[in-house]
């Protein structure tokens, strides 16, 4: 009886220095996640865009950043309840591999289709026009994010799915080849600086298409859910907007059954394609396209420097890759 007391008391010792030791751990890991995101912060010049009111981080390398804002203007601010970030991997300075993921996210839509320099132009049309007139002026979700990249093979993989409240959902993943560690690094600078893209140059910019122009895109498997998107629009049949003057008030398809048997698809399996995404955007669900791609098909034509056959159009994408659409 005593010998068992006596290994109930050692274990419960060795308990108490484990949680112990984690506690300590993590302290001392939300101690250098701090000061990793703040130094990136400040090397890049982001203290006014990026702002979040916690971390903490775990021993194995997950922080969670907690109130987090993108702050576009005074007027536009992305918040974001907690962003986690794990398998978090650099190389030179480079993220060559990240996984992020994000609670309780609001993006104030109609606030950046207003802001000044927006991509979206001043009288909005398509679909930016059509999710307005729904009334989605403000949308929320979550969503994750996975990045790797190999370099042995020399490739990227990316993943992600998420999902947006009275709408619908998205799972995407897409891996590319033949990336070479400059493109992942030209990459990087951009998306860390924005600004120097427009710096660049004429020649920058020749030798960037000539460096992207050895990449392909090895596989692409795609779901969409506008289940949400769909029932609203049976709820809402008259737009908030006005349309456009001149307009069609025919609604047209993103591609049509001579673009795809011009592009070499059967005249059965283009009409079996047609039926799919047709039914989908008129019904709602969820809409799968995956490719099937048997050699890697080049993103850049290398001697037009432009999107390569296969990225001219949509007819041109589901017929050089392979891809089955199904709804």
């Amino acid at each position: 009886m005593a010998s068992k007391s006596k290994l109930l008391a050692a274990a419960a010792v060795v308990g108490a220095v484990a949680v112990g030791g984690w506690i300590y751990a993590g302290h001392q890991a939300t101690a250098i996640a701090r000061d990793q995101i703040d130094g990136f912060i400040t090397r890049n010049e982001l203290g006014d865009k990026i702002q979040y009111a916690d971390v903490s981080a775990t021993p194995l390398g997950t922080a969670v950043l907690s109130d987090v804002r993108l702050v576009v203007s005074s007027d536009a601010m992305v918040s974001i309840g907690a962003l986690r970030i794990s398998d978090l991997k650099v190389e030179k300075d480079v993220v060559v591999g990240v996984s992020l993921e994000t609670e309780h996210m609001e993006i104030p839509y109609l606030a950046l289709v207003r802001e000044k320099g927006s991509p979206w132009p001043s009288r909005p049309d398509g679909f930016v026009r059509s999710s307005l007139g729904l009334g989605y002026t403000v949308v929320r979700g979550q969503m994750s994010l996975a990045v790797r990249y190999d370099d042995l093979d020399r490739s990227l993989t990316l993943e992600s799915k998420g999902d947006v409240e009275d709408a619908g959902a998205w799972a995407v993943k897409l891996r590319l080849t033949e990336i070479q560690r400059d493109v992942v690094a030209l990459v990087h600078k951009i998306a860390g600086s924005p600004g120097d893209a427009g710096q660049l140059g004429f020649a920058a910019l020749i030798q960037g298409l000539q460096t992207l122009s050895t990449v392909r895109l090895a596989e692409l498997e795609l779901t969409v859910d506008n289940t949400g998107i769909i029932e609203r629009e049976r709820k809402v049949p008259d737009r908030s907007l006005p349309p456009e003057e001149g307009a069609s008030v025919t609604a047209v398809g993103p591609v049509d059954e001579d673009d795809l048997v011009r592009a070499g698809m059967a005249p059965s399996e283009a009409r079996e394609t047609l039926r799919a995404i047709d039914g989908w955007l008129t019904n709602g669900g969820i809409l799968r396209v995956a490719s099937n791609i048997d050699k890697p098909v080049p993103l850049i034509d290398r001697q037009r420097l432009e999107p390569s056959a296969a990225f001219q159009s949509l007819a041109g994408y589901l017929v050089e890759t392979k891809s089955a659409v199904s709804h």
